[in-house]
């Protein structure tokens, strides 16, 4: 594991756990701050994604991090963060009823042209 593929998950991890998200695990690979390296790190040293890939699956090993229904966080915070989204969770057939509801009225509209639900539906 490379120390720069090690400090770009922390950094990502960090950010979740800043908004009390736990990410999936493409969501958090896909979300590794790569593009955030010293001014003294060349273009050769950035890791690859299979690097990155690795590191978490280390950080899983040695449980760093933890796994949960799916999600990845801190071992003292994932079990919170993990409830509290599958409660959010059990309103989306609620949610996704009410927005065709409303993507139906809007499309009856003449100037819409275009409805989109897209990341919280809150």
């Amino acid at each position: 594991m490379t120390r720069i593929a090690h400090d770009a998950i922390l950094r990502s991890l960090c950010f979740h756990e800043a908004w009390g998200y736990a990410p999936t695990y493409a969501e958090l690979v896909s979300t590794v701050d790569i593009g955030f390296y010293p001014a003294n790190v060349s273009t050769s040293h950035i890791p690859s994604h299979e690097e990155v890939m690795g590191a978490l699956d280390i950080f899983l090993y040695d449980e760093t991090v933890q796994k949960r229904f799916g999600r990845i966080g801190f071992p003292d915070t994932i079990d919170g963060i993990v409830s509290r989204i599958r409660d959010r969770d059990s309103l989306q057939p609620r949610k996704r009823r009410r927005a065709r509801f409303v993507a139906w009225w809007l499309a009856h509209l003449g100037s819409v042209r275009f409805v989109a639900l897209a990341n919280t539906t809150a």
